[in-house]
Parts: C-alpha cells; sequence; structure tokens
C-alpha cells in the first residue's frame, strides 16, 4: 500500500487538496464507492475504485481532533476489512503541532504499511505562498501542478492495469 499524507496545520489547504485529488482521479475513471463528509467544515471520507483496474484508494481529508480521527478508523477498518487498499490519502497534522494526532492517524494505517510515506508538506508550502501573495485557490493548484505529477507517479505504481497519465494533471476547477 502506498501512503500519501497531507501535512499541515489549520486552514493550509489539506482539505481542499483532498477535494482536488477526487477531481484527478474521477477525470482518471476512479468511481465513488462510499463518501461521507466528517464535519461541518467540509472535511470527507471516501473509497474510490478504478473501473478498470479495481484499484481501491481511500482518501480522509480530515485530522482536526480525536472524534474526526475515529471516523476515520472505523472508515478504514470497515472498508479494508472487506478489500485492500491500494492508496492511502490522508490529512495529518504535523508533529511539531500535535504529536499525538500525528501518531493516531499512523496507528490507523501502521500494520498494514511498511514503507516511507510520501508526505506533502503544506506548512512550508504556506511559507513559499506568502511571498508569492497567491490567493487559495490558487495556492491548491500550485500544490497539486508541481506536486501533482509526483502524487500521480504512486498511484499509478500501485495500479492493477495499464493506465496512461499525462504529464500534468488535468482536473476541472
Amino acid at each position: 500500500m502506498e501512503v500519501i499524507l497531507a501535512q499541515g496545520d489549520e486552514k493550509t489547504g489539506k482539505t481542499e487538496l483532498c477535494k482536488k485529488i477526487v477531481k484527478l482521479l474521477t477525470f482518471y475513471n476512479f468511481i465513488a464507492i462510499e463518501e461521507e463528509e466528517t464535519n461541518s467544515f467540509g472535511d470527507f471520507l471516501g473509497i474510490y475504485e478504478h473501473k478498470d483496474c479495481k484499484t481501491i484508494i481511500i482518501i480522509n481529508s480530515g485530522s482536526d481532533d480525536n472524534d474526526i480521527i475515529k471516523l476515520f478508523e472505523g472508515f478504514y477498518k470497515k472498508h479494508t476489512s472487506k478489500s485492500v487498499c491500494d492508496i492511502l490519502i490522508s490529512a495529518i497534522r504535523p508533529k511539531s503541532v500535535n504529536r499525538n494526532l500525528n501518531k493516531y492517524i499512523k496507528d490507523i494505517y501502521k500494520d498494514d504499511f511498511e514503507a516511507e510515506e510520501y508526505i506533502v508538506d503544506l506548512d512550508a508550502e504556506k511559507m513559499k505562498k506568502e511571498k508569492e501573495e497567491l490567493d487559495f485557490c490558487e495556492f491548491i493548484d500550485k500544490i497539486l501542478k508541481e506536486r501533482g505529477t509526483e502524487i500521480l507517479k504512486k498511484i499509478k505504481k500501485e495500479l492493477k492495469c495499464k493506465i496512461e497519465f499525462d504529464c500534468e494533471p488535468k482536473y476541472e476547477k
């Protein structure tokens, strides 16, 4: 299983990045098996399957508190008991912000994963953004443009059939 973590403090774009990744997956023929909103801030859980390959991706955009993490844990266990998760994409708080929340997220998937996680550090990217004066949507688009190819490579590595991804990720705004 590949693990991609959108790491950042509050309001750094973790949820928006996850939503844009869902749009990207939809463009590449992934279908939502189940999606649920986890709070009033737009955080969500979703499981997606490629219509031809049957590759499974679970996405969690919430990492704010124990309640949201428990929802993620239940969702993850429910779906990994039925089928293998090929790719997990999750929001996560940095250790420096909240060591416990960071650990709780990682504890959920640690038994299914032995390699190194791929981390998109939104806090570091936000510092760059402040110098460039981008609005929030431009910032998320920039992250996806800069990091989208790397994310697609991680997804492609786990696909169970051959799909050609364009170099530049395509999605609708």
